[in-house]
């Protein structure tokens, strides 16, 4: 019988001693530190006020786990010990003891008959024999672990200890659902990146049209056709076009829906996104030249975007990517001039 002034530690280390597991066994199986599960045994953590008790119980799971020891009982056991109320119920060698005599009882209701049978006159000797009787010897107590016991005990460790090859099949079932976990983690985390990498793909990336020679398209819109041409006669226009003036200054007026994610290039700033409201106007300026993508990448739709730049408003073709810079600013001012001489669609600066 496990004495009573046996700690929770101790019963525990003998627990672990009589399962022959080692204090590196515990550490491989559910990776808790050596140094801290030496600390427990030698009664350091249970009681001190500056462990955290909710990671205790979590490593009394793990310790009672690892040495076949059912975690539920060491809970308990935790608690029972809190109060005083443990007496080693978790000792390997733990026989609860029965604390209630029958002698003494019986003794007194013999007494009891007796004086009762003297009062009445009646025999007494009849009385004083014991009612049961007498037990020589006790069977043999069958072992646990042997073949014919069958019953089943509440007591922690009634059954056979386990045997290290089932120790062995607790450690690799614990590692592979350790890995499994860890896998499930990995395998999220690189959902989530390729997420997050289409996301900015969609937005910054994709397979952008070339930006277009500003203004080689552009008399070939339905806006700009519909301008006052050169002179039937052919002659030339009567004013020369405007030069590009710095900083280049584009506005974009949303139509339609609006605009969303709206690709722009203020060089030498990256490509980023634009949300523009129906009937709102944006205006981009930089000193060495901007580029208009259009809606995600795939250039601009007439029906949705209108276009000022120096004095000139127009819609720009189907699916252009305009690019207005030192080399062809001058050469979208000249197309734009000749698209309409005489104003035309011009809308004046303010």
């Amino acid at each position: 019988m496990a004495s009573a002034t046996h700690t929770l530690e101790a019963d525990l280390r003998a627990a672990r001693e009589a399962a022959e597991v080692t204090i590196e066994d515990i550490h491989q199986e559910t990776r808790l530190a050596e140094d801290i599960i030496e600390r427990f045994e030698a009664g350091q953590l249970i009681g001190d006020p500056s462990f955290n008790i909710i990671y205790l119980k979590a490593f009394l799971r793990s310790y009672a786990d690892a040495v076949g020891v059912p975690p539920h009982r060491v809970e308990a056991a935790l608690e029972a010990a809190k109060t005083g109320a443990y007496h080693g119920e978790l000792h390997p060698d733990y026989v609860e003891a029965n604390t209630e005599t029958s002698a003494e009882p019986s003794e007194e209701k013999t007494d009891d008959a007796e004086t009762e049978q003297d009062d009445t006159g009646a025999e007494t000797g009849a009385q004083k024999e014991t009612p049961f009787p007498k037990v020589d010897a006790l069977p043999p107590a069958v072992p646990a672990g042997s073949a014919a016991f069958s019953g089943t005990s509440t007591a922690p460790y009634a059954g056979a200890r386990p045997t290290r090859r089932l120790q062995q099949k607790v450690r690799t079932s614990s590692g592979r659902t350790f890995d499994m976990a860890w896998r499930a983690i990995l395998g999220v985390t690189v959902l989530v990146v390729l997420a997050v990498l289409a996301v900015l793909w969609l937005l910054f990336g994709g397979d952008s049209p070339e930006p277009d020679v500003a203004g080689s398209d552009t008399p070939e819109s339905e806006e700009v056709a519909a301008g006052d041409g050169p002179a039937a006669d052919g002659s030339s226009p009567q004013s020369p076009a405007p030069r590009l003036s710095f900083p280049i200054e584009v506005s974009v007026v949303a139509g339609g829906d609006g605009l969303q994610s709206f690709l722009v290039t203020e060089a030498p700033n990256a490509r980023y996104p634009v949300w523009i409201e129906p009937g709102e106007t944006n205006s981009f300026s930089s000193n060495l030249g901007v580029v208009l993508w259009g809606e995600g990448g795939l250039g601009m739709n007439p029906e949705e975007v209108t276009l000022r730049f120096q004095g000139y408003e127009w819609r720009p073709p189907q699916g252009q990517v305009l690019r207005i810079d030192s080399t062809y600013g001058q050469t979208l001012l000249d197309s734009l001039h000749a698209a309409f001489p005489r104003g035309g669609r011009v809308a004046p600066q303010s």
